[in-house]
């Protein structure tokens, strides 16, 4: 078998263009390959014409030529005959049935030069020199002289794989002529017979490597908890497409962070509240008693209450964002945490990866400058193969001296404060002890962000006021999806009434059912929506849960003259209200606060801004859903975890 070696053609303006049914051409001998790529250079210079592709056919070879003077289809015309040359556009023929191709944006000659013969197999096997391929005389109006290659033992230019080769026998085997496709093959040196084996194994080696990483991926994938029609979904995904799936699942694919649950057994007395019994058997800190709360009324009332609660920060201020944005009320905010921390106060401000990712490089250097430690919540191009990208931080939380804390689903940005005809939102001030909670779960996402050890528990503030507020945080961080569970414990539990308002609405099966069943067994369930969303998709993939749920009975609105963004629910006489929506994201995968209101006076309060709101929306009207309508939905339904 001879070694393999492509030889390099430095300074020759020409690539080597290899036929459908694989054409090959050998030399035994440098030097007469050599010998071939001079004449070729004395050919063209003669007749003004610059090699453009060297083609070799069933019988014959040919060049291609790009004319560089006005007489060079006159000279080759002249020296060759008129049979021999021919002009080539778009798609070019030649003559006697013995090759067709096609050259985009190629203009130029065709100059039929050498007749070819195939090498005996056996002579080859030989090792008999003089029984190679012979490539026979140059055409003698070319160049006027003949010159005879015979094909070598150990070195050839070879275009294209040659079955001949694979049995151990060169040259040009024969085959009629048809029309094909050409493709570009570079020249260039090949390993030797060892370092084929070599190549050889470290293929094998990777090969193996990659089905053990896929098949430890896929372990990982049935541990982690997940709907089973997901699960059976990445590892099929992971089947067929491993050099796809592999890269997404490491950057996308964790849902929880790997914390262990604690095998503890949580016993709480009998007559005990059940969604109290739900929430301490997930580790969340209890209702708190004592605390003042303040629900703001419009966009006005909420930008005041933020803005006073940093100039009132004398120790510490804690900001915690999903969103920051460069225009007026964000410049504003800006400036007056600079001011903060000019004044010496120690400002932390603890930004989502993505979410503030449009923020300007100018802001976030202004507020390092003035003392701000500003770190970014599980950066987007930071480790990105950890899996946790997909995994972001929605909360939204303001903490000054902890002891007084700005909440629930406004993030700092002009729209988020307009007016409620054009931009409807919710948002509330604690203090009192409810806020050291607040406190803690800041420092915990803070230690997560910068990897530093956790500090300690702050101190329980002093009471403020009568109101009891129990915070339930969720997401990767937790063992349990908390959130999800308490709505379902109090769906579920629901006598009166259910009143919702969300901005996007794709539940899970779970919680979809619950509210219909919660309808058909007498329960008042009405959900507030926009009429029109800032996300399409979402409003695309809630249509067929707002059917189910109007068939059963549910009252849907729809509030056609603004942006709804508040997020809340009224049930019985708890409220509950915060930054996370009714979707699949905001249920099981960010990190989302939740507040639950206890005292009547709070559910009394938020009820009355369910009601306003409630008067400008209108009722949803069911229709029947074209076929082509839920393939729509169906095929967004299938991204709902991302929408």
């Amino acid at each position: 078998m001879p070694r393999r070696a492509r030889l390099s053609i430095p300074g020759i303006p020409w690539h080597i263009i290899q036929r459908g049914n694989n054409r090959s051409v050998c030399f035994y001998a440098e030097e007469d390959y050599q010998l071939y790529l001079h004449y070729l250079e004395e050919f063209a210079t003669k007749f003004g014409c610059v090699i453009y592709a060297y083609v070799l056919m069933t019988n014959h070879a040919y060049l291609l030529l790009t004319p560089q003077r006005a007489d060079s289809a006159a000279l080759l015309m002249k020296h060759l005959g008129q049979r021999y040359v021919q002009y080539i556009n778009h798609t070019y023929r030649r003559s006697g049935k013995i090759w067709e191709g096609r050259f985009r944006s190629y203009r130029g000659l065709c100059a039929g030069l050498l007749p070819l013969h195939r090498v005996e197999p056996g002579a080859r096997r030989n090792g008999d020199a003089s029984a190679g391929l012979s490539l026979a005389s140059y055409h003698a109006n070319a160049l006027g002289k003949a010159s005879r290659f015979i094909v070598p033992q150990d070195q050839y230019l070879r275009l294209g794989r040659n079955d001949a080769d694979r049995q151990g026998a060169g040259g040009v085997s024969a085959g009629r002529g048809r029309s094909c496709r050409c493709r570009v093959v570079s020249c260039g040196e090949a390993p030797e017979s060892s370092d084929g084996m070599n190549h050889l194994t470290v293929v094998h080696v990777s090969l193996l490597i990659g089905v053990l990483f896929t098949a430890l991926l896929i372990g990982h994938i049935l541990r982690q908890r997940r709907a089973p029609a997901a699960t059976l979904a990445w590892v099929i995904f992971m089947l067929a497409l491993p050099w796809l799936a592999v890269p997404l699942y490491l950057a996308i694919g964790t849902r929880k962070f790997g914390l262990r649950e604690m095998l503890t057994v949580h016993r709480v007395e009998s007559n005990s509240d059940p969604l109290e019994c739900l929430l301490v058997s997930a580790g969340v800190p209890p209702d708190r008693g004592g605390n003042c709360v303040e629900w703001h009324a419009d966009g006005d009332a909420a930008w005041s209450a933020l803005r006073d609660l940093i100039a009132s920060a004398a120790q510490s201020l804690d900001i915690m964002l999903f969103l920051l944005r460069d225009d007026a009320r964000g410049n504003a905010f800006i400036q007056q945490l600079c001011e903060r921390a000019r004044a010496g106060v120690p400002v932390r401000l603890l930004l989502d990866g993505i979410g503030a990712l449009l923020l300007s490089r100018r802001a976030v250097r202004r507020l390092r400058a003035a003392g701000v430690s500003v770190v970014w919540f599980i950066p987007l191009l930071h480790r990105p193969f950890r899996g946790r990208s997909n995994l972001r931080n929605h909360r939204k939380l303001a903490l000054a001296d902890g002891q007084r804390a700005w909440s629930g689903g406004r993030n700092v940005a002009a729209e988020y404060f307009a007016a409620d005809v054009v931009w409807t939102d919710l948002s509330y001030t604690l203090a009192g002890p409810v806020a050291s909670d607040l406190q803690a779960l800041f420092n915990s996402d803070w230690a997560f962000a910068c990897r530093q050890p956790l500090q300690a528990p702050p101190p329980v503030s002093a009471p403020a006021g009568d109101s009891r507020v129990q915070i339930v945080p969720s997401g990767p961080r937790l063992s349990r999806d908390t959130l999800a569970e308490t709505l379902l414990t109090a769906c579920y539990g629901a006598s009166r009434r259910i009143h919702a308002v969300t901005p996007y609405f794709v539940p899970d099966d779970a919680l979809q059912q619950a509210l219909c069943l919660a309808a058909r067994r007498g329960v008042a369930v009405r959900l507030i929506l926009p009429q029109r969303s800032n996300h399409r998709l979402a409003d695309i993939a809630r249509a067929r849960y707002l059917r189910e749920l109007a068939i059963a009975g549910v009252c849907v609105r729809l509030v056609p003259d603004a942006m709804v963004h508040a997020k809340a629910l009224l049930i019985d006489d708890l409220a509950l209200a915060g930054s996370a929506n009714l979707d699949l994201r905001s249920l099981f995968l960010n990190f989302e606060l939740m507040c639950l209101f206890r005292s009547p006076a709070d559910a009394d309060a938020l009820a009355q801004w369910l009601a306003r709101l409630d008067a400008r929306a209108q009722d949803y009207a069911l229709q029947r859903a074209p076929a082509w309508r839920e393939l729509v939905e169906g095929l967004v339904l299938l991204t709902a975890f991302q929408i």
